[in-house]
């Protein structure tokens, strides 16, 4: 699928629903590689969903207030896709979101 997102990776945290998802599908639509981040296994089900609408996904049930688990989903999407080019931050975690980016 083309679009003006082709070939970049973008990784969405509480992409398994709402707004979260929607962004996930619609950048699914603009042919990004998409990660689909959730605390519920709803993220996998939205990867599955841009994929069956010919895009390409994988989700990834990661709890973004845990720093563990945000290493293993940055991880993850590296390992996969390669770099991130675009983060979109949905999770509906308020301050317990563990730092995603860490100085280089």
């Amino acid at each position: 699928m083309q679009g003006r997102f082709t070939g970049m990776v973008v990784l969405v945290t509480g992409a398994g629903h709402g707004i979260g998802r929607a962004v996930a599908e619609r950048f699914g639509r603009e042919g990004a590689y998409v990660v689909v981040n959730d605390v519920a296994p709803s993220a996998e089900a939205a990867a599955q969903a841009i994929a069956s609408a010919d895009g390409e996904a994988i989700g990834v049930v990661a709890d973004v207030s845990l720093k563990p688990e945000v290493d293993r989903l940055f991880h993850t999407a590296l390992d996969r896709l390669g770099d991130v080019n675009v983060l979109v931050n949905c999770a509906g975690a308020g301050e317990r979101v563990a730092p995603l980016l860490r100085g280089r």
